[in-house]
């Protein structure tokens, strides 16, 4: 390998890393919390959609993901917001990410209360907006359904 120019390492840079890492794990907790939402329709009203013969794809689109999403989107809100947060893991394997810059620039110019107070602000920010955004969204997904 060494006449083909392989040196033996592979060099992963910190963003990729930090993607593929938050992807998988959050991908699997995102996976629960759909199949969740599935198992929660009743199974009645998939049995009518088969009695009314329609496709499993049409079953879906029109069944399951209208039923599925009401219930899933807290959950699914949830880990966004967890994901949110564990951004500022990924500093760990050398991305730079809002605490990260946060840390050195408090370093720098030693205002660490300032920088880390207008990081906190900044997450604050997010988390505040994201749950708007997933309030209007559940309210919009559960019209028409029975409140309780």
């Amino acid at each position: 390998m060494q006449a083909a120019g392989y040196d033996g390492r592979v060099e992963i840079s910190g963003f990729v890393a930090a993607v593929t890492v938050l992807a998988f794990v959050q991908g699997a907790y995102m996976t629960e919390v759909l199949r969740g939402a599935i198992v929660a329709i009743p199974k009645s009203l998939t049995e009518a959609a088969d009695s009314f013969g329609m496709s499993r794809g049409l079953r879906f689109r029109r069944i399951i993901v209208p039923l599925m999403l009401p219930n899933a989107l807290a959950g699914m809100s949830n880990l966004w917001l967890i994901l949110l947060k564990e951004t500022a893991l990924v500093s760990v394997v050398g991305f730079e990410e809002l605490f990260f810059t946060a840390q050195q620039a408090a370093a720098s110019t030693r205002l660490y209360a300032t920088f880390y107070l207008a990081a906190g602000a900044l997450f604050l920010a997010m988390t505040l907006a994201s749950n708007v955004i997933f309030h209007f969204a559940e309210r919009r997904l559960r019209r028409g359904q029975a409140k309780g």
